[in-house]
């Protein structure tokens, strides 16, 4: 097992620390990051569309307190993240157009109004820009975030709760990219694995449906994920189909 991991914004960096002294981030990244299949459904959730790769400039203000949501897994301007993920864009790409919103991110963070997009209404159109090397440079940086904060911690948690399949993983790194954290989670059950999914995604589906901010009640993701159960699509073999939003999607 690789160890305890605690789930939770408070808890993230402290995770990621146990994991660097215990297996240094190299151990992980032999892992492996999600696969293109993986990729295309948390796509479909996100954006409606199974092409995750054209994803990474895509920038939104969905006005739930999060400030702007950027690029593939939408990180979060009020949170820190794209601060963060512009912080390590600098050490890779130093004349980075991009690198220009860092002093009005921190501003912002600074402040008591972070959900603000104050200094950053140029952000949507630059992003739009970004071609050849630069977006490559993003690519590196986005990545590098989405494994950090979703993938690693998605792999941890199966780990310790004897999650084996694709579609575990999936899951877990779905509900990682919606929730942001895993804490709600802990005391879930489940005698076998398909019983453990369907127990975690009914707290879910509960979770969804108490907070209005996480999304859709109706015909949502984790109806999609549920059926996936049902029908014991635990390998993730293509091609399959899906239903989100109340639009098919094929995933090959």
């Amino acid at each position: 097992m690789i160890g305890p991991v605690i789930y939770g914004n408070q808890g993230r960096e402290k995770s990621l620390s146990f994991l660097k002294r215990k297996y240094k981030m190299i151990v992980l990244e032999r892992l492996g990051g999600p696969d293109d299949v993986i990729m295309q459904l948390v796509s479909v959730a996100e954006y409606c569309s199974t092409d995750w790769k054209s994803t990474f400039n895509i920038v939104e203000n969905l006005e739930n307190g999060e400030g702007y949501m950027v690029g593939v897994l939408g990180f979060s301007t009020a949170s820190g993240e794209f601060l963060e993920l512009l912080e390590y864009l600098q050490k890779i790409d130093n004349a980075h157009v991009l690198l220009q919103f860092i002093p009005a991110l921190r501003k912002i963070l600074g402040g008591g109004e972070k959900w603000s997009v104050k200094g950053l209404e140029k952000l949507p159109s630059v992003m739009k820009k970004i071609v050849g090397k630069r977006n490559q440079n993003l690519w590196r940086a986005s990545f590098r975030m989405l494994m950090k904060y979703y993938w690693y911690p998605a792999l941890v948690w199966c780990n310790e709760k004897g999650l084996t399949s694709q579609l575990s993983r999936y899951v877990i790194y779905d509900t990682l990219v919606q929730f942001k954290s895993l804490e709600e989670f802990e005391d879930v059950k489940g005698i076998d694995e398909a019983v453990y999914l369907e127990k975690f995604l009914e707290k879910r589906q509960l979770l969804i449906e108490q907070d209005e901010k996480l999304g859709d009640i109706d015909e949502n993701r984790v109806e999609m994920q549920m059926l996936m159960v049902k029908r014991k699509m635990f390998d993730l073999v293509t091609p399959f189909s899906v239903e989100c939003y109340q639009e098919r999607f094929i995933i090959e």
